[in-house]
């Protein structure tokens, strides 16, 4: 599971939450999927390609980052740093090389290129109990 751009970034204020909102909501959502005896997961935001005039990726949703992984630590949930890894993948492709990834006029969403790059960096980033299932 994950949240967070838009608990940080709505135009419509009841859609924002606090940091511990933030982490509450994820707590709840623990308990939900242990119910139903599924594994819960937690997944960072992904981080937003742009750049500073250095050339060097602006951190977005860093702390949106860090409350994630504080609640699978505290839940014992394994939490999966998208923020991170997208930050890395990023500032590897630079500004030009970005646009592989990201959706022409965006920031934040991915082209279909993309998605499947992003995809491919969370099942590299599974839990080996859960990669069993997964197709080469």
């Amino acid at each position: 599971m994950q949240f967070g751009i838009i608990d940080e970034t709505s135009k419509v204020p009841n859609k924002l939450t606090t940091i511990e909102d933030y982490k509450n909501n994820y707590a709840i959502l623990i308990n939900e999927i242990r119910k139903f005896g599924g594994t819960p997961i937690i997944l960072s935001p992904v981080n937003r390609a742009e750049f500073n005039q250095n050339k060097q990726l602006v951190p977005w949703m860093g702390d949106r980052a860090l409350a994630g992984q504080e609640v699978s630590i505290h839940h014992n949930v394994h939490f999966i740093d998208l923020n991170k890894l997208t930050g890395e993948l990023y500032q590897e492709l630079g500004p030009k090389g970005v646009s592989t990834v990201i959706a022409e006029g965006d920031k934040v969403h991915y082209s279909i290129e993309g998605a499947e790059v992003i995809c491919k960096l969370i099942a590299k980033n599974l839990p080996n109990y859960l990669k069993y299932f997964l197709e080469e």
